[in-house]
């Protein structure tokens, strides 16, 4: 059925026109304003004006009226002096409820100061604020002329926009958002005009061609900022401010390829704290960075005793393909830097939480650089992807390093200072794909937990001046890295121990598996500066697979300078074709205890070497699988050394099982399964300065097991050497 509908049209003078064709018999039905009247049959419409004035906004007839009354009023009070005083006083209350109740508007300021507008209004509405530019109406109230956007109407008065809310739009200043015109001066008046509120950018673009200056107390969203000029380095300067936001805003660079990097360029946004009060409420939060070509895209630094607390970045988008036109740099998009942490609770970083970011990282070659002087850092959740890939800085070699994240760099405290280094770190749930030098580094840190992260492609071998692998952690101390899986990467973990204390720290639980580099290692191990450290640096239950020609599933580096303090390695699982354990010349001031172990591959060299070991070394419950090895099984040659309870398969061919010699030693309880008997044990010196067998052991070698195949033997399969013969043992 179809709908008559009815049209009507109201006219300013009142003169109400409709337009309705109606089929009879028909059901005619009216809504509020318009009045239907059915007496007598006839159909006869009229307006409810007040009803109407009420819609709108406008004044009632019962105000026009009372207002009309209230001027004649005003006018017999001339004449009648006797009722003067109370005529005038009902005119002016009727007049002044007139005015307060309505909101005259105007479409541009420009509009708005050619009237003469009424003192007796509380407010006006402007549409916007000149032609050609967006729609976002404003209210302004009576001010002066110092006051914000301040105008003087035709009368003489002075109105200023009202910023007694919360929220101001930034179309109000005079920007025009189109991403071409020049709206700096506009985007600076809204931001000083905003501090204690929110500067809405009502999802429009804004050119910037010099740094804007930011201001305390104010959230900014819902806009893009685009860089036009080197005078826009950054596009926003922070310095000095406290409780700031960004978000939902679109950062928008120039890419220029001329800076001159080693200036140092920041390109979105500076902030500083070179005071000794506290900032807080510092925000960046789902925001988009593009195109940026400076150093630093976010950077921050503290330089005095105050500290930045609670500062959030979170759900950010980061793209960076800039193309391979650009010179060897540094850039980084989130740089947090502390020379003022002089102390544990002064100049530093509080509870700082870096999450859920995507970063292409293709041109950047360090996408989050927390450097120093954090305590309670959270970085969690972050897709990092080929780091450096179009940037020279990742094909030169030496201190060029393209990282997935690199922090914990605390240069003002010496190593180990408990009160200086970043402290209480959880680094966790990151996924970083094809970081060349490290997916995650970090240094000079105290209780630190790495775990459950994702790293696949780390490549760089170049270790000589710092260590290369997907997890690295240079100078950790009472640290964990654990559950974390490492792909195709040439180094799995590297750390080297702190100094201090009796502390452990710990790699446990990892998937390593290795590239095709012929060098590659699943875990490396460093012991710190120094000689007197008594801390514990534990290895255990890591699964490590690697298929390099010259790869080593554990590795060490120490010197006589540089000591562990006790080494734990424990109930690893190691497939590797060219050693399984190495810690050969490595210096302890306490044990190394080497149990649990599985061993498995073509192990060509050794499967556990402890050769030229200065402190004691205990080996127990090891299983070698050696039916492919033609290397040794253990080769052992330390001050100290006790092996008990090691189980010996498959081997049938190459070097002996084991080999040991040392100033005080034992072998007991070895098991040999499927092994030929020359094969299985060949011991040196073993507490005698010249290799001997004199049938009578001070330091022993038994329980030897026979062969556990089934072939009779007729002896325990002992060998030993002296001189260059071998001779059985009874």
């Amino acid at each position: 059925m179809t709908v008559t509908s009815l049209k009507v049209r109201v006219q300013r003078k009142a003169n109400l026109k409709t337009k309705v064709i109606p089929r009879f018999p028909s059901n005619v039905e009216v809504q509020s304003p318009i009045l239907l009247d059915r007496t007598g049959g006839a159909y006869t419409f009229s307006l409810d004006e007040d009803q109407l004035r009420t819609d709108v906004g406008a004044p009632s007839i019962a105000d026009i009226v009372a207002y009309s009354a209230a001027s004649q009023a005003s006018s017999a009070a001339s004449q009648a002096s006797a009722t003067a005083s109370a005529a005038s006083a009902a005119a002016a209350a009727a007049s002044t409820s007139f005015l307060a109740s309505s909101l005259p508007t105007y479409p541009t300021r420009a509009v708005a100061a050619a009237a003469t507008i009424s003192t007796g209004y509380t407010a006006i509405q402007i549409i916007r604020h000149t032609t050609g530019l967006p729609s976002a109406p404003a209210v302004y109230i009576p001010g002066t002329v110092a006051g914000p956007m301040a105008f003087q109407e035709a009368g003489g008065h002075y109105w200023e926009l009202d910023l007694t809310g919360k929220q101001v739009l930034l179309p109000w200043f005079g920007a025009k958002g189109d991403g071409s015109t020049i709206d700096t001066t506009a985007v600076q008046a809204a931001v000083t005009a905003s501090s204690g509120r929110r500067l809405d950018g009502m999802g429009l673009s804004y050119k910037i061609t010099t740094t804007i200056t930011g201001v305390d107390n104010v959230e900014i969203v819902n806009a893009q900022f685009v860089q036009s000029g080197q005078s826009a380095y950054p596009l926003f300067s922070f310095a000095s401010k406290t409780n700031w936001q960004f978000r939902r805003v679109r950062f928008t660079g120039d890419g220029d390829p001329t800076l001159n990097y080693a200036s140092g360029w920041n390109s979105a946004l500076l902030f500083t704290n070179t005071g000794s009060t506290d900032f807080f409420g510092i925000a960046v939060e789902e925001c988009i960075f593009e195109n940026f070509a400076g150093n630093y895209i976010v950077n921050a630094s503290i330089t005095g005793t105050g500290g930045i607390k609670n500062a959030r970045f979170r759900r950010n988008r980061v793209l960076s393909d800039l193309g391979a036109n650009y010179v060897d740099q540094t850039r980084i998009w989130l740089s947090l830097f502390a020379s003022g942490a002089s102390a544990a609770t002064t100049g530093r970083y509080f509870d700082t939480d870096i999450c859920e970011n995507y970063i292409d990282a293709n041109s950047l070659t360090i996408p989050i650089a927390p450097w120093t002087g954090h305590t309670r850092i959270s970085i969690k959740n972050n897709f990092i992807l080929n780091p450096g890939a179009r940037s020279l800085f990742n094909s030169a070699v030496g201190t060029h390093n393209c990282y997935g994240m690199i922090g914990g760099y605390d240069t003002v405290g010496a190593i180990g200072n408990t009160t200086t280094c970043g402290q209480d770190g959880e680094i966790s749930g990151n996924t970083i794909v094809n970081a060349p030098s490290a997916g995650i580094y970090f240094a000079t840190a105290m209780n630190y937990n790495i775990h459950d992260n994702t790293i696949s492609g780390q490549s760089r071998t170049d270790e000589a001046t710092l260590p290369r692998a997907g997890i690295v952690g240079n100078d950790l101390r009472k640290s964990k890295i654990h559950h974390n899986r490492l792909i195709n990467c040439w180094g799995g973990v590297a750390v080297v121990t702190n100094t201090g204390g009796s502390d452990v720290t710990e790699i446990a639980d990892n998937e390593i598996y290795g590239n095709s580099a012929s060098d590659s290692f699943g875990v490396r191990i460093g012991a710190p500066v120094g000689t007197a450290t008594t801390n514990v640096l534990a290895v255990r239950r890591n699964t490590i697979r690697l298929t390099g020609s010259a790869s080593i599933g554990l590795k060490s580096v120490s010197t006589s300078t540089v000591k562990y303090g006790s080494l734990v390695i424990e109930e690893n699982d190691i497939l590797s074709p060219y050693k399984g354990v190495d810690i050969s010349s490595s210096f302890l001031v306490g044990n190394a205890v080497i149990k649990g172990n599985k061993y498995a591959g073509v192990l060509s060299s050794i499967a556990l070497s402890i050769n030229a070991v200065s402190g004691a070394v205990i080996v127990q419950n090891e299983t070698f699988d050696l039916s492919s090895a033609t290397g040794f099984g253990v080769n052992a040659d330390a001050s100290v050394i006790e092996m008990s309870s090691l189980q010996f398969h498959g081997k049938t061919s190459g070097s002996a099982c084991v080999t040991a010699s040392g100033t005080q030693g034992c072998i007991q309880g070895v098991q040999f399964r499927g092994v030929t008997a020359t094969l299985r044990v060949l011991a040196g010196s073993l507490g005698y300065s010249v290799p001997a067998y004199t049938g009578t052991p001070g330091d022993y070698v038994q329980n030897l097991n026979p062969d556990l195949t089934g072939t009779s033997v007729t002896y325990g399969g002992w060998y030993f050497k002296t001189g260059t013969s071998w001779i059985t043992g009874p």
